[in-house]
């Protein structure tokens, strides 16, 4: 049996006039964070959302998403919509899971008290293979404008 969704496609026309769009980027893992920031805005105002309508604040990392979030919602600033973007990579140690469930079970929590649409955009990617003996630091990742 089929579900009726199924045959029923997304709609192709979204319009995103006259909508005021906030998002909260992580500086942390920048050459990620930065090319989907890039994608969103480019894709927001595709949507024709004014490009004076779109608020880019940054946060340290994906940890500091949700608090940066909440301050944003705090202003008298409105915010038809709230995109978080963040990147969490796997190390050496657990710390990947640790931080990308406080950040999105942080971001949940906010959204789910506010009264603005909030997401979150994720990435996990596996950082570049290393020797085996090669250092542990963590590499030095450029700073956004």
């Amino acid at each position: 049996m089929q579900a009726s969704f199924l045959g029923t496609p997304a709609p192709t026309e979204l319009n995103g006039s006259g909508l005021k769009v906030g998002i909260v980027a992580a500086r942390y893992n920048w050459p990620v964070t930065g090319a989907l920031l890039a994608l969103a805005y480019e894709e927001l105002v595709r949507l024709h959302v004014a490009p004076e309508q779109i608020e880019v604040v940054h946060a340290p990392g994906a940890y500091e998403l949700a608090t940066v979030a909440q301050a944003m919602l705090s202003t008298p600033q409105r915010y038809d919509a709230l995109i978080c973007i963040g990147c969490v990579m796997k190390g050496a140690t657990r710390h990947d899971i640790l931080v990308g469930d406080a950040a999105a079970q942080g971001v949940q929590r906010v959204a789910s008290t506010a009264g603005s649409r909030l997401s979150l955009a994720s990435s996990a990617p596996r950082p570049p293979s290393r020797p085996r003996n090669a250092s542990h630091a963590a590499p030095s990742s450029p700073r956004p404008p």
